[in-house]
């Protein structure tokens, strides 16, 4: 029979349910409208040897649940599931929270659990264990509710059970004769705790530090991070490395009773650094040979020119703007910009060399010396009288005869014969011979 709440004895109890919603910022809470303010409909209550006997009444932003001691409730029979079901993936770790006190201290008991149902409303799992309100026919094992306390229980749980939907209930685990009983209930939490490690997205080149992370909505006390190349970041959801290799993870919270791990494999290559080395310029040529060296990455390395069709570490390259790439073993490249200025090319050998010289000390054209002389890098100078005899002889390039015999003496007025042989600095025929006459005017 049903009794009102104002007539109820020893033989009957309340239980009053006050359902508040309870989630980390970020993180999805699966439990919806656990504060009741939103419609009903998001919960469903059943008494199932008589649903007549047991009406739930839906106030403010509380849940009022009426149950009698006429036998109509036996331990496993469900009082409240939500209406609609969430996903729970096998093997992935989960954190179940709920705020509950007593409000009243008589002397019977309510035990009673939370857990989980599959979609036959048969009960995979119950969570934190068996509660009760204490007194006379309190379960030994269960945790007692203490009076006028709000306290959290919280629990942590890798899910065994087949990936699949799910609903939370209120499970009955014993009824007892007793007074009424009040419990008030909230902040109810089901949330998933991802350890999965997200990679983001990495180059197979590596050239700089990136992240890697985790989520971070749920309520943790303690990250750890464990790897080759750790720069920066340990003890925080993003971990900033620069190596490859095995990351791993550890999160904790001790309040959870929760620590879950994972780890994670990072494979890339290092790029490779291009830098010029050198800039020379050729000899008898308007090219510059350049050389470009490479240093990290993975041997060996390929060297392109673009623009130029050479290729190689070391190149002829007339002047202008280029680009060269290296790429290593593991296709990772490096470009570099080289600017080759203008070569200062030598051209053909050219000795012009005066017919008539005056060394009167008038300070005009006193002395036999070249007109012109480029691009020569060695010459040898003999000059003849008309008989044969070697009036002056000079291995310098800037030779400069003033007239003079080899002891110092005056030469007469004439002609005078020269020989002169030089190497050019560039050609073919890079040793010349030439001979002429030049006329000494006193």
């Amino acid at each position: 029979m049903k009794l009102p709440i104002a007539l109820k004895t020893s033989f009957s109890f309340l239980l009053f349910l006050f359902i508040h919603q309870f989630s980390y910022a970020q993180c999805p809470n699966l439990i919806e409208n656990g504060d009741f303010t939103q419609s009903q409909t998001n919960w469903l209550y059943s008494y199932p040897n008589n649903p007549a006997s047991g009406p739930i009444f839906f106030q403010n932003n509380y849940l009022e649940i009426w149950v009698d001691n006429d036998g109509n409730l036996l331990p496993g029979n469900i009082l409240l599931t939500t209406a609609n079901s969430f996903n729970l993936t096998k093997d992935e770790t989960y954190t179940f929270s709920v705020n509950m006190k007593r409000t009243n201290d008589i002397i019977s008991a309510c035990n009673f659990s939370w857990a989980l149902l599959d979609q036959s409303n048969t009960i995979v799992l119950k969570l934190g264990g068996v509660y009760t309100t204490g007194g006379n026919n309190a379960l030994g094992t269960a945790t007692e509710i203490p009076l006028n306390i709000d306290t959290k229980y919280q629990t942590c749980f890798k899910f065994n059970s087949n990936s699949g939907t799910y609903k939370l209930a209120l499970v009955w685990e014993s009824f007892e004769d007793g007074l009424a009983r009040d419990v008030i209930i909230d902040d109810i939490s089901l949330i998933q705790i991802s350890n999965k490690i997200n990679p983001g997205t990495y180059p197979n080149c590596f050239e700089k530090p990136f992240a890697i992370s985790i989520p971070s909505c749920y309520p943790t006390n303690s990250i750890s991070w464990t790897g080759p190349g750790i720069v920066s970041g340990q003890g925080t959801t993003s971990l900033t490395i620069d190596q490859p290799g095995t990351y791993s993870v550890s999160i904790s919270n001790p309040a959870y009773n929760c620590l879950v791990t994972d780890n994670i494999s990072i494979n890339f290559s290092f790029k490779p650094k291009l830098q010029l080395k050198s800039i020379v310029p050729q000899n008898c040529s308007p090219l510059s040979a350049v050389n470009v060296e490479a240093t990290g990455g993975t041997l060996a390395y390929t060297f392109t020119w673009q623009n130029s069709t050479p290729n190689g570490s070391t190149v002829l390259l007339a002047a202008g703007t280029y680009t060269a790439t290296v790429t290593d073993s593991k296709s990772c490249t490096d470009t570099l910009s080289v600017i080759i200025p203008d070569s200062p090319f030598i051209g053909n050998a050219e000795l012009i060399i005066p017919t008539i010289f005056s060394p009167n000390n008038d300070q005009v054209n006193d002395v036999f010396i070249p007109h012109k002389m480029e691009n020569i890098e060695a010459l040898h100078l003999n000059v003849y009288d008309r008989w044969g005899i070697q009036v002056y002889d000079s291995h310098e390039l800037k030779f400069s005869w003033d007239g003079t015999d080899k002891q110092g003496n005056n030469c007469h007025a004439g002609t005078y014969f020269y020989i002169a042989e030089y190497d050019a600095v560039c050609g073919v025929n890079s040793h010349e011979k030439v001979k002429g006459t030049i006329t000494l005017i006193r």
